[in-house]
């Protein structure tokens, strides 16, 4: 299994604008209660919404991360029968989808 570098570009792109998307809900949803949901606009709290965002998608990558170790150290992750791609996450594994998401994040993990 060969990760194009458009597929990882993709994978970065989708996981940071969901945590956009994340973090200006929440940021959203504090400026109602404190009733000032025109306070959203101002570049402080849009700015405050990119950092919020940034640490969600480091958050993610790390859990990612952990997820493919614990895949990797209990054998859940294999070749694929024919010997040629990279490796197939068995079914028993608990976190595939941060297993996978890892796999796409970084192509060069297909190669350990």
């Amino acid at each position: 299994m060969q990760v194009p570098t458009f597929v990882s570009m993709r994978a970065h792109l989708v996981l940071f604008g969901l945590a956009v998307a994340v973090s200006d809900a929440a940021f959203l949803l504090v400026a109602m209660l404190a009733g000032r949901p025109e306070s959203i606009s101002e570049p402080v709290v849009r700015l405050a919404t990119l950092g919020a965002a940034g640490v969600v998608v480091t958050f993610v990558r790390h859990s990612a991360r952990r997820a493919f170790d614990v895949a990797e150290s209990s054998h859940h992750l294999v070749r694929a029968a024919n010997g040629r791609g990279g490796p197939v996450i068995a079914g028993g594994c608990e976190r595939d989808w941060l297993v996978q998401l890892h796999l796409e994040l970084n192509p060069a993990a297909l190669h350990r």
